[in-house]
């Protein structure tokens, strides 16, 4: 018997309600910064957290995140640069 499937919007609201249901709606995430790129006035960060004991990453996300932008002449991300 074949189990029933999801939409991809179907998952993605069953998550957000699962996620918005048991966390506060805003939280700070403590990351480190690995890498930063533009693409088409969007940030999307690379974020890695590291054992302390070894420095070997532990938990990895790419984030898009367009609040804030890359600077294009040395395309370093600047929080607030447009």
């Amino acid at each position: 018997m074949r189990e029933a499937s999801l939409t991809l919007f179907e998952l993605n609201t069953l998550v957000r309600q699962a996620i918005e249901g048991t966390l506060n709606r805003e939280y700070w995430v403590e990351a480190e910064l690995s890498e930063c790129r533009e693409s088409h006035g969007h940030c999307y960060m690379e974020l890695v957290q590291k054992a302390d004991a070894n420095a070997t990453p532990i938990a990895l996300s790419g984030l898009p995140f367009s609040p804030i932008s890359c600077a294009r002449q040395d395309s370093r991300c600047m929080p607030g640069s447009r």
